[in-house]
């Protein structure tokens, strides 16, 4: 048992079962934030690379639908991030973070596993701007965060 007190009055005692309940909770939340982060950008870099574009390969693709690759692929990182942060807003970034290690995660493989047919540089590349996009929308959510709770406090 521990009591939380301020100036030696308790505002509130918790056990050790409440903390583990509050840590698996915190858990609980940051999964799921990059369980819809990840589906997000799953889902939007399908619908520009498989729908709008007919698919994207180094060697296969045109110059023009490389370039539209490169501009619209990033972009589907911003509204990932945005998502894996605000579902985890206590930590926005450190959620946008996190989907970056998966995206990393997954360009490894995918050059690993020769699953792209770009040389590397190309491939890590990509990798490396999604995760800008990702971050990019997690610092959005965190800002605004920021601005929402200043203005709470007056």
């Amino acid at each position: 048992m521990k009591v939380i007190s301020e100036n030696s009055l308790p505002l509130a005692v918790t056990t050790s079962s409440e903390t583990l309940l509050s840590a698996a909770t915190i858990v609980g939340i940051g999964v799921v934030a990059l369980v819809c982060g990840y589906t997000v950008l799953a889902s939007l870099s399908t619908l520009v690379q498989e729908t709008w574009l007919h698919g994207v390969s180094y060697r296969r693709s045109t110059l023009n639908v490389l370039l539209l690759a490169g501009i619209l692929t990033p972009l589907c990182g911003i509204p990932s991030g945005c998502v894996a942060g605000l579902i985890g807003h206590r930590a926005p970034l450190a959620h946008g973070m996190a989907l970056c290690a998966l995206v990393g995660a997954e360009t490894t493989f995918l050059i690993a596993t020769h699953r792209v047919d770009g040389p590397l540089w190309f491939e890590a590349f990509a990798g490396a701007s999604v995760g800008a996009g990702v971050l990019l929308g997690a610092w959005i959510v965190h800002r605004w965060l920021k601005r929402r709770q200043a203005r709470r406090l007056g």
